[in-house]
């Protein structure tokens, strides 16, 4: 709503606002640190594969060793 909207509302209708607008804002945190904790699994599973990948490749299992050097 624009300024000169809201100076065409009485008191009640502005305080009514006040209140919606402060629920949406709380709203849209919460579901801002909902997505924060969304990312930070992602990045926390593409880490562990990471390290899986690269533990696998540093020290394969004795058979697969054995099938690359023939």
């Amino acid at each position: 709503m624009a300024n000169n909207d809201l100076s065409r509302l009485s008191v009640p209708e502005l305080e009514q606002h006040a209140a919606v607008m402060q629920s949406l804002a709380d709203e849209g945190q919460r579901e801002a640190a909902r997505l924060q904790r969304a990312a930070d699994r992602a990045r926390k599973e593409i880490k562990r594969r990471r390290l899986s990948v690269a533990e696998t490749n540093t020290n394969p299992p004795q058979g697969e060793l054995h099938e690359q050097c023939a």
